[in-house]
This record gives structure tokens, sequence and C-alpha cells, in this order.
């Protein structure tokens, strides 16, 4: 099943954080809601994501007339009804990094194609199978010729794919089986002074680790919704107890814990800063003991440092996934 535009430009955004790229709020809602970004001045796409290898991209049909050499730039429609949005680098979010190739690159891979040209020429979306270990890729569709495609470890990813001679290329054998798009040892590098400008949009700053999502999984699909299945239990306790109103209230906030749930599963806003507000009653509701004073406070003590300011940090460093 294709990924949602959200979830697209989420892991995108992932994985230029984890390389220390970061992009203001304007470039980040544009990758929402387009899937498109700007980078040193070059207009780059998301390209649809089927699975973590597994990618659809957008191709110029005009590449593959006859008695031509046209070398025009690919497009897309983000409706059916607005204008066409043209691209020079396409972007693949695989599962532990970021790929970029150019359009250039992309119309010599086409250009390639072993099955069903025919086909495949009259088509404007082509599906591609990434392997992230080896950093190729293979058109799908049982063809087997593979190709070289750049992994993103910095900014300079976008400025050498974009700027080198994207014509320079040889394709050798490496096996009986498997074929590799390789520079050529002549391949000449066109540098534009665009890559040397100053990108308003983009800012760059050093991460240190990456930013994960394990936890965050683990938190949408377990600990909200066993946290709203207690909050229930407890409900009915109180109830029996003829505590009415604590028992509304703990019914209530298991009910707020599955919807946050949703929430953050879609990258919610509101969800955000709900969880957040979850986070710290958490400390109240947990926090609970029928000894002293002493233990009560140090049950607080305990839950804010190993529960209430580990979950903060985590969020607060993902809260740009959500904006």
């Amino acid at each position: 099943m294709a990924l949602t535009k959200k979830e697209i430009a989420r892991r995108v955004l992932v994985h230029l954080e984890n390389v220390g790229i970061k992009l203001n709020d304007h470039d980040k809602e544009r990758l929402v809601e387009q899937n498109i970004m700007t980078m040193l001045g070059t207009v780059c796409k998301a390209a649809n994501t089927m699975s973590v290898s597994r990618f659809n991209v957008n191709v110029n049909k005009k590449w593959f007339h006859s008695n031509t050499d046209n070398k025009d730039k690919p497009h897309f429609k983000v409706e059916n009804s607005g204008p066409q949005i043209e691209f020079e680098n396409v972007l693949f979010p695989a599962r532990h990094s970021l790929f970029i190739l150019n359009y250039l690159r992309l119309r010599e891979c086409c250009m390639e194609l072993e099955l069903d040209r025919k086909d495949w020429f009259n088509s404007s979306t082509w599906g591609i199978e990434l392997d992230e270990e080896s950093e190729t890729f293979n058109w799908a569709g049982g063809n087997t010729k593979r190709f070289k495609i750049r992994k993103v470890t910095s900014i300079e990813a976008f400025k050498n794919e974009s700027f080198q001679a994207p014509l320079a290329y040889d394709i050798a054998d490496q096996s009986q089986q498997e074929r590799v798009l390789v520079p050529t040892k002549n391949a000449k590098t066109v540098i534009s002074n665009e890559a040397n400008s100053d990108d308003s949009k983009t800012e760059i700053k050093t991460n240190e680790k990456e930013i994960g999502l394990k936890w965050y999984y683990y938190y949408i699909a377990f600990i909200l919704p066993l946290g709203g299945l207690f909050s229930f239990i407890e409900a009915k306790v109180l109830y029996d107890k003829n505590t009415i109103i604590i028992a509304i209230m703990f019914l209530f906030l298991g009910i707020i814990q599955f919807i946050v749930a949703i929430g953050l599963r879609w990258m919610k806003l509101w969800a955000f800063y709900t969880n957040v507000a979850l986070i710290a009653i958490a400390i109240i509701t947990a926090s609970k003991t029928d000894k002293g004073y002493p233990e009560f406070i140090g049950s607080i003590i305990a839950i804010v440092l190993f529960w209430y300011l580990p979950n903060y940090i985590y969020w607060k460093k993902r809260i740009f996934l959500f904006k």
C-alpha cells in the first residue's frame, strides 16, 4: 500500500535531520502538502513510496520520442486540476537512508530499460526497486540491470547530484546477471554558481545523534492503547466504589489516549500537544500510593526523572514531524 504524502514527507524530514539538514517551516509545509522542496536552488520531488524499497517515479515521456534528444524536466500535478510542477531531483526515502537521483541521470537509466520498452515508454510513472546495501536500483517488472544511486550523507549530495556532468557514465559488467551504472574516468564536473549561493530557505545544523522513530511506533501501538485500557479498568473499579466523578475522569482519560494514538499516527499537531499533557498527567495518576507523604514525593520524583523528562525531550526533538 502506498504511503500518504504526509508519511512520505515525514520519512524525508527524518533522513534530512539525521544528516544535519533542517528545513524551515515553509519548506516543511510544502514537502508535506506537495512532496516537493527546494535545495540549493533546485526543486526536489519525493518519489511515491510503496514500501521501504519500492518506489514510483515520474518520468517525461518526451524523452522516448524517436529521433529526438529531448532532455526536458519531468513534471507532475499535485491535483488533477492544478498546474504542472517541474523538478530536477528525485528523493527516495528508504528504510535507513535518503537517496537522490538527478533527472538527467534518471533519463539515462530509463534508456537502459531491458523489458517491455514500448509499454514503459508510454507511461509517465515507472516503478523501481532500491537496494540500500549496494546503493543501487533496478527497474521493476523483472528488469535486472542495476544502476548506482547517490545516498544523501550531507548537503553536498544535493550539490554533487545537481551540478555534476550528468551523462558521463558507462555501463560496466559486474557479473553475468548484474550490471551497474558507474561514472567514467573522464567525467567532467561542472559546478554552477548557484551551488555556492546561500539558500535562504535552508538551515543547516549539526546532529550528533540520529532522530530515530522506534519509540514513536511502539508508543502509539502499545503504550497509549495499554494506558487507555488501564484507564477503563480503573474507571470500572472506581465506579464500583461509588466514586462516580473520578471514574468518569478516568473513562474520559482512556478515550483521550486512544484518540491521541490515532492523531500521532497521522502526525497531527494537536495530538502532539495533547500527548505532552498526557505525559504530565501520568505523573499524578501513576504516583498515587497508600503510603505516607515521603513515599508519595519519592514516587513523583522517580516518575519525573524516568518517565516525564525522557519522553518530553524525545517528543520535543520530533515536533518538526507534526508541523
